[in-house]
């Protein structure tokens, strides 16, 4: 079995130089928390999130994020991904017109929005790219950029993007360095891209006049979420370890919610510390600490972006895959 689409974020370093999480004790957070303003994962200053509570901004040390990187950007709360993080890799096979093909497509900033009004709505910011490699020799190879547009302030929101389709030579470097549609030369854009990511996406080609609907989303079904129960998930397993807070937040009980993340991020602070002195090598399916654990679904080396299944990660796949096919059938 193939990993033929790699949804997969590597581990970014971050290091906290001693500030303090924001909302200082907890009568300052309990007090961000009754305007609905959760302090869990914000730092002063716009540092990055370092996802281990205060103590680990407290000492200053040197802390390990995977996944997912969070701070504060003006009047934003921005999730972003991971420095080492190269997005998600779809690979075509036989019979799949483009057979050979690999598309690399990076992620956006995801944004909370609306702090200045207490009114919150999440929003797209920053930009993808979308790069084809590998396919038929000499065949012209394709790249697309998706730049969306800041929200106002004050202003409804618009949900605004523009991109680009082009072309680009992958064994040129410096066509590599292209990040941003103004980068882009106007002989090289094939297509321009425009509309709104909440209702419709519309194209059109080079030379031409008229727009064509791309996609529109207002038509687009949501896809129910199948997960296992709580009690079919390992301990450490995300979901299953994290229920604590999401409970409490789903009631919006934002006090007990921010108790139970410091007392599970205690927790793994805690195991991390008695492994290494014990010398015992920890491998839990997620790791949470790169320095002491390991993956197990995947293999340990991910530097390339890419995850490569391990044989346990392959049976748990497949073992997934499964239990759809029943809910299914």
């Amino acid at each position: 079995m193939r990993d033929d689409v790699s949804i997969r974020s590597s581990a970014s370093k971050t290091s906290s130089k001693g500030t303090k999480a924001a909302g200082g004790g907890v009568a300052a957070q309990d007090a961000l928390l009754k305007r609905g303003i959760s302090s869990l994962n914000i730092q002063d200053g716009g540092s990055d999130s370092s996802g281990r509570g205060n103590n680990a901004s407290e000492t200053g040390e040197q802390v390990v994020v995977f996944l997912i990187s969070a701070k504060v950007s003006g009047m934003t709360v921005q999730v972003t991904p991971g420095e080492a993080n190269k997005g998600l890799f779809i690979s075509l096979k036989e019979p799949s017109l483009g057979a050979g093909e690999e598309y690399q497509i990076t992620h956006p900033i995801a944004q909370v929005n609306g702090i200045l009004k207490g009114t919150f709505y999440g929003t797209i910011g920053d930009k993808i790219t979308v790069t084809c490699r590998g396919g038929k020799p000499g065949k012209p190879k394709l790249k697309a950029i998706i730049e969306y547009r800041d929200e106002s302030w004050l202003g409804k929101p618009k949900f605004a993007l523009d991109g680009i389709v082009f072309n680009y030579n992958p064994d040129k470097p410096e066509e590599d360095e292209w990040s941003k549609i103004k980068h882009v030369p106007s002989d090289r854009v094939v297509a321009n891209i425009e509309g709104s990511w909440r209702k419709q996406i519309k194209y059109r080609r080079k030379g031409e006049k008229e727009w064509i609907l791309l996609i529109d989303l207002a038509h687009l079904g949501m896809t129910p979420r199948s997960v296992r129960p709580l009690s079919e998930q390992e301990e450490r397993e995300s979901r299953r370890l994290w229920d604590p807070v999401t409970a409490h937040m789903v009631t919006k009980n934002w006090s007990e919610a921010t108790k139970q993340k410091q007392s599970i991020e205690q927790r793994q602070r805690d195991i991390a510390i008695e492994l290494k002195q014990k010398g015992i090598e920890y491998v839990p399916s997620f790791p949470f600490l790169r320095d002491v654990h390991k993956p197990a679904y995947f293999e340990e080396d991910i530097s390339s972006g890419k995850p490569v299944l391990s044989e346990q990660g392959r049976k748990a796949v497949e073992a997934e895959l499964e239990r759809a096919r029943r809910e299914v059938g």
